[in-house]
């Protein structure tokens, strides 16, 4: 596989944007370390030009944007169109009128607006819209009080068409019906409520395409990101393909986040081994050598090997879902300091969920996290400082007792030789009970040398 990639598109809901539709600080600075590497990097949106999140197109060096699922692409400094395409007036008419009978509504896409109809909002249930949908919706469309007679009045300049379905077979009917009658679009949704329609050369891999050939590159030289049924013709096309849906649960557990410094920021040449990490730490365990001395880790020597930063993060991740330790050796400063009562304080330099621990003869309470999105937002913070879920960092420290060092555990570990080390060791090793009767976890100790 080559992976020298120079461009990379992204796809922006639930992939590059958090649930809040928001770009992290975490992310922001991942686009900006592969812009500073050399890369090309291109929205790929369903959106309209004009709805695109200002947080992310103020991004310095971000040059492109596929826009419409592809029916225009622009670039972004001075929305200067560099490809468009346009509906059919025939296949406007044919849409509205297959549909006319059924309890669907529409919105509209015009040269990087974006329109819908003022009954929509009003009465946003009898389409299946949820809270956060409306909202984005109110925000970014214009509303129109007859939708039906602007498109038509409109239909010679459509960049695309949706419509807003809140029943799923009554969607896959309308998908038939129009397929049917005509071969002059393009269909694809990016979520359950919308039908998503344009032009029939459309379709972000059009649009990837396009500015594949625009700047010189090929197809090898292309990583995509998205996550719904308007990404697969793109992360198809791309030299280096990624569907969030279709991670490991390692990289899924943190979302975009995950992915982005995973594969942006920390392995930018070498995207092979970002998507291959997961699966190949479950191999490991066959080749795990057992070490056991209740707190102290031995090196386990058939297991090692010098790994990167593409390979600690997803470890990192999974130790939440598989409920095994990671140590760190070597850290000038823990990765946090959990306050206990008093002026007691214990320096962590494990990563584990066990809520029970015996430091220096000291049995504490580990830092308690309920369910998956707590494990997410704790990691965030001790591995980037990224406190985008809790709003600040005090507010972080207060919620999960722990103190914080300077600089982010990735930060420290950057620029530094880090050696693997893999083994297993028992949760209870109380000597009086016998082997057999205790609880064996899997443990990874990473060295980390200067050098």
């Amino acid at each position: 596989m080559n992976t020298d990639i120079k461009l990379v598109a992204l796809d922006l809901d639930r992939t590059t944007l958090n649930s809040e539709s928001h770009l992290s600080e975490v992310n922001r600075q991942a686009l900006i370390d592969a812009i500073s590497n050399g890369v090309h990097v291109c929205i790929a949106s369903g959106r309209a030009f004009d709805t695109l999140p200002e947080d992310v197109i103020s991004v310095p060096g971000i040059e492109y944007a596929i826009t419409s699922n592809g029916a225009a692409i622009y670039r972004i400094a001075g929305k200067e169109c560099l490809k468009s395409y346009v509906l059919t007036p025939e296949s406007v008419k044919t849409i509205l009128k297959l549909t006319e009978n059924d309890i669907v509504t529409y919105e509209a896409f015009i040269k990087g607006q974006a329109f819908a109809s003022t009954e929509y909002t009003a009465h946003p249930e009898k389409y299946g819209a949820t809270e956060h949908s409306l909202a984005y919706v109110r925000k970014t469309r214009i509303l129109k009080d007859d939708i039906v007679s602007f498109i038509l009045e409109h239909c010679h300049e459509l960049d695309s068409i949706d419509i807003v379905v809140g029943d799923d077979e009554l969607k896959k009917n309308i998908m038939d019906r129009i397929r049917k009658a005509t071969d002059e679009v393009y269909m694809t949704s990016s979520i359950s409520q919308l039908l998503e329609i344009s032009y029939k050369d459309a379709g972000k891999k059009s649009g990837v395409k396009f500015l594949t050939e625009y700047l010189g590159l090929s197809r090898e030289n292309v990583a995509a990101f998205g996550d719904a049924d308007n990404d697969t013709d793109m992360i198809e096309y791309a030299g280096v393909g990624i569907a969030m849906e279709n991670a490991a649960d390692a990289l899924k557990m943190a979302g975009a986040v995950l992915l982005f410094v995973l594969a942006i920021s920390v392995a930018i040449v070498s995207f092979g081994q970002a998507r291959e990490a997961a699966d190949t730490i479950l191999d490991y365990k066959d080749r795990e050598t057992v070490y056991i001395d209740g707190n102290l880790y031995y090196q386990a020597t058939e297991t090692e090997r010098t790994v990167g930063l593409e390979t600690i993060i997803p470890t990192i991740y999974r130790a939440y879902i598989e409920n095994y330790k990671i140590v760190f050796q070597g850290l000038n400063e823990p990765i946090y300091t959990l306050k206990l009562s008093g002026d007691t304080k214990i320096a962590k330099y494990t990563i584990d969920l066990e809520t029970k621990t015996t430091t220096d003869g000291i049995q504490i309470n580990n830092v308690a996290l309920a369910n998956d999105e707590q494990k997410s937002e704790f990691l965030c913070g001790i591995l980037y400082k990224d406190f985008s879920k809790s709003g600040s960092e005090e507010n972080f420290k207060k919620k999960y007792n722990v103190d914080l060092p300077t600089n982010s555990l990735i930060n420290r570990l950057k620029g530094t030789k880090i050696t693997e080390y893999l083994g297993v060791y028992y949760q209870n090793d109380n000597e009086n009970v016998p082997d057999v009767n205790k609880t064996e976890k899997r443990i990874i100790t990473y060295k980390i040398e200067k050098q």
